[in-house]
């Protein structure tokens, strides 16, 4: 009798581990398919058009140039740069957002400079306009307005 009790009490057991390492795996796998589109987002920027204007609408508006846009070209062609940064932005954003922009060539030299030259506390938010070839001193003298 008690051979058949332990025979029980063990496929009880086992079938209760294979039923939790089964949960486990679906959980798992549920989770990675739930989440597996941001594997493959390509973040491409894509123009919505607003629901209260048809596309021909849309298109004559994008036809015409935007004050916005007539400025920043002509700010290009004289090698100016303008770089907007928001308040609260770290040093690291603001290092990738400058040479996102190319006013620095590297953003591992801006930081480390600006550390020497102790300015990496003293950097402040705000609209910035820079020449094409400012050296890195003068782009942290400008963001840390010294």
């Amino acid at each position: 009798m008690n051979k058949f009790r332990d025979k029980i009490k063990d496929l009880f057991y086992d079938s209760t581990d294979f039923t939790i390492i089964l949960l486990v795996i679906l959980i798992v796998s549920g989770i990675i398919a739930w989440r597996l589109d941001l594997l493959f987002d390509k973040h491409i920027d894509k123009e919505v058009v607003a629901p209260t204007q048809t596309v021909e609408e849309s298109v004559k508006d994008s036809d015409k140039p935007s004050v916005d846009f007539i400025e920043k070209e002509k700010l290009k062609q004289k090698g100016t740069i303008e770089v907007s940064i928001p308040e609260g932005t770290s040093v690291d954003q603001i290092a990738i957002t400058l040479q996102e922009k190319g006013v620095v060539a590297n953003k591992f030299e801006f930081l480390k400079r600006a550390e020497e030259m102790g300015a990496t506390s003293k950097i402040t938010h705000g609209d910035y306009k820079f020449t094409k070839g400012m050296s890195l001193e003068d782009v942290i003298k400008k963001l840390s307005k010294q």
